[in-house]
C-alpha cells in the first residue's frame, strides 16, 4: 500500500504512485504525484485512501485497451487524469 509522502520543505503530504513500466510510455512519466493539500498525517491517510483507487482505475483502463496508443489518445488520458484529480 502506498503511504503519504511528506515534503521535507513544506510539510505538505503527497500521494506518490509509481507507474507500471508497461504503462510509462502511455502515461508519459514514471510516477504520479498529487498533493493531498494537508499537513496533518491522519487527514493525509484519509485522503490518500480516497484518491489511490482513482489512479489504479486509470491504470486499469489503460491496460484494458487493446489499441495502439497515439499522441491524441495519450493527451486524452492525461486530460482524464487531470479531471479525476
Amino acid at each position: 500500500m502506498t503511504s503519504p509522502w511528506k515534503h521535507p520543505q513544506t510539510g505538505v503530504y503527497y500521494l506518490r504512485k509509481g507507474v507500471p513500466k508497461a504503462l510509462r510510455s502511455v502515461v508519459g512519466k514514471g510516477e504520479i504525484k498529487q498533493s493531498l493539500k494537508t499537513k496533518d498525517p491522519k487527514e493525509a491517510k484519509r485522503i490518500l485512501i480516497k484518491e489511490l483507487p482513482k489512479i489504479e482505475a486509470l491504470f486499469d483502463r489503460v491496460r484494458s485497451k487493446s489499441i495502439i496508443y497515439t499522441t491524441k489518445l495519450s493527451l486524452a488520458l492525461a486530460g482524464e487524469w487531470l479531471r479525476i484529480r
